[in-house]
């Protein structure tokens, strides 16, 4: 499956897990995020998820769509 680019604000912690970037953890912990925060809107909110580091979120960067 490809993946070109993603909402953080829409997809499911499945979707969101079939990312091959992200982990079932760190799925969680975005629905959770949205759950309690309401929709991730920068780059800068993943930085208050525990579950990301640094590193993860260079990766991740390219693919993600912050509406």
């Amino acid at each position: 499956q490809l993946f070109l680019y993603f909402s953080l604000k829409f997809h499911s912690l499945t979707k969101l897990r079939n990312h091959p970037y992200i982990s079932f953890y760190q799925a969680k912990a975005i629905v959770d995020y949205r759950r309690s925060e309401g929709n991730i809107k920068s780059p800068a909110q993943l930085t208050l998820i525990d579950e990301f580091t640094e590193q993860d979120l260079i990766r991740l960067e390219p693919y993600i769509l912050f509406e």
